[in-house]
């Protein structure tokens, strides 16, 4: 499980974008309801990392996070 949770951390440090992240093998996905927001990927069935923004992040019209979109910038 460790290396699962590096790996999932490296490729977070490396992505420029949630889209990349989201690209990568691990079924990043948006949650809903109370987690609107966070992002879930798979480490081992039934475990997750759940990550979320620690700055204002891009949001679509609907509300989710705008993926695509570089938070630096």
């Amino acid at each position: 499980m460790a290396r699962r949770i590096s790996q999932r951390l490296d490729d977070l440090a490396a992505a420029e974008t949630l889209e990349i992240v989201c690209a990568l093998p691990g079924r990043c996905h948006e949650l809903h309801g109370d987690l609107c927001g966070v992002l879930s990927l798979d480490l081992d069935h039934p475990y997750r990392l759940l990550i979320e923004p620690t700055e204002p992040a891009p949001r679509l019209p609907d509300g989710g996070l705008d993926q695509a979109e570089d938070p630096h910038e």
